[in-house]
């Protein structure tokens, strides 16, 4: 993804936590202190992310990718994310290994032989000035 002109690329800046409550929450804070649109969190480790209704999803060190980022300014391109970003997950594991097949469980998991491979949560939040 090329970056716009005077932006940095996507990605930049990467905060990594060895462990973390959830990089959902810290990408959040970063967000309300102004970090830039492209920003990402990652983790190692992960003891209270969140699910849906409520519930909390832990994440042991080395047993998922935990990671969050930040885009702004949203607009309409972004309100297929909820459903464009489960089939990228699902694409992109069906392509390391022929034959894979992803399923996508409504609204936000994706799932690989019976087991859940991934979460997304996608929030947003209404822009300043």
């Amino acid at each position: 993804m090329t970056a716009r002109r005077g932006e940095p690329a996507f990605g930049a800046p990467h905060r990594h936590y060895a462990r973390t409550d959830s990089t959902n929450t810290r990408a959040r804070e970063l967000a309300e202190a102004l970090a830039p649109h492209g920003t990402v969190v990652t983790a190692g480790e992960q003891s209270a992310g969140r699910g849906r209704q409520g519930r909390t999803w832990t994440a042991p060190p080395g047993k998922a990718l935990l990671y969050s980022a930040i885009l702004r300014p949203l607009d309409e391109r972004h309100l297929l994310l909820p459903l464009s970003v489960p089939l990228a997950v699902c694409e992109a594991a069906e392509s390391l290994k022929p034959g894979l097949e992803c399923a996508i469980k409504w609204p936000n998991d994706v799932w690989v032989e019976g087991r859940k491979l991934g979460g997304i949560l996608i929030e947003a939040r209404p822009q300043d000035g």
